[in-house]
C-alpha cells in the first residue's frame, strides 16, 4: 500500500501539479485583480498594494513560468481532465485512495486538484468577487466526482484556524 501511494504521489506531483497549474494560470493572468486578491489574502496592506502594482510588470513572467501558451493549454487541460477522471477510479469503498485511511495518496491529489475545487476553508477560500472568465473556469470543474471528493478531504482531514 505504501508503494501504491508514493506511486500515485509521484504521477500526481510530476504531471498533474504542473498542469493544474497551467490550467487556473491560463485564466489568472487575465485577472491580475483578482490574482492579487486570491495571493495576497490576509497580508498587510502596503504588501497588497505593492504585489497589484508589480504584476502587470511580471505578467509574462507568470505565464512563462506556468506555461501559459496556447499548445500548451490545451494539453493541460487534456491532462487535467484525465487525472480528474484517473482519481474519480481511485477512490476506494473506503473514500481513500490507497486502503482506509488517509495517506500521501490523498493529501497529494486533493492538494494538487484543490485549486480548480470551491472550498470552504477559510485558508483556501476564494475571493468574494470571481470575475466571469475564473467562474467559467471553476463551473467547469465543480461537479465532477474527483472535485467533490477534494472538497470532502479538505473537510475531513485539514483543521480550520481554530482547531490547530
Amino acid at each position: 500500500a505504501r508503494e501504491r501511494a508514493l506511486e500515485v504521489q509521484r504521477r500526481f506531483d510530476d504531471e498533474v501539479g504542473p498542469a493544474v497549474r497551467t490550467v487556473v494560470f491560463s485564466g489568472l493572468v487575465h485577472e491580475l485583480g483578482y490574482m492579487c486578491e486570491v495571493f495576497t489574502k490576509g497580508q498587510p496592506a502596503l504588501k497588497r498594494a505593492l504585489y497589484r502594482a508589480t504584476l502587470p510588470l511580471v505578467k509574462p513572467l507568470i505565464a512563462q513560468g506556468n506555461g501559459v501558451n496556447p499548445p500548451n493549454i490545451a494539453r493541460a487541460e487534456a491532462r487535467t481532465q484525465q487525472a480528474l477522471e484517473e482519481a474519480a477510479r481511485l477512490i476506494g469503498p473506503s473514500g481513500q485512495i490507497v486502503g482506509e485511511a488517509f495517506s500521501v495518496a490523498d493529501l497529494t491529489v486533493a492538494a494538487l486538484l484543490a485549486p480548480l475545487a470551491s472550498l470552504v476553508h477559510p485558508d483556501m477560500a476564494r475571493p468574494a468577487e470571481v470575475p466571469p472568465r475564473m467562474a467559467e473556469l471553476y463551473a467547469r470543474y465543480e461537479k465532477h466526482a474527483a472535485i467533490q471528493w477534494v472538497c470532502e478531504q479538505y473537510a475531513k482531514h485539514r483543521p480550520t484556524p481554530r482547531e490547530k
